[in-house]
């Protein structure tokens, strides 16, 4: 999954992926691993990345991890342990929020995955 700000030039993005809710009642220690490639350009906007976990059905957000043009380009695997806002939970979303990018830079994401354990 790839949002890329330089394709729409002078365009304002504020892309989010979300979802569905996820039941992780059976699992005290849960894990969310992904490939993350974000690339942020100096100047402009500044360009944010967010990934946000709820545990009560997508009513509030919490934010787990951040990325901008001030943290700089992040390639590689991410390795979050979500567990004490997921573990024991049965109503988890998880959100991917790119926004305040402007013929920007982009982030792409992939290989998303939920672990659980007891």
């Amino acid at each position: 999954i790839i949002a890329d700000s330089e394709l729409n030039p002078g365009v304002a993005m504020d892309e989010t992926l979300t979802t569905p809710v996820i039941d992780c009642s059976k699992y005290n220690i849960i894990y969310l691993d992904l490939q993350n490639y974000f690339q942020a350009k100096k100047g402009g906007n500044v360009e944010k990345a967010y990934i946000d976990v709820s545990n009560d059905g997508g009513l509030t957000w919490h934010n787990v991890y951040k990325m901008s043009e001030l943290t700089g380009t992040s390639i590689g695997i991410l390795h979050l342990n979500i567990s004490l806002l997921a573990g024991g939970k049965s109503s988890i979303k998880i959100r991917f929020h790119y926004f305040n990018a402007m013929s920007d830079g982009f982030w792409a994401i992939d290989e998303i995955k939920l672990q659980g354990y007891k």
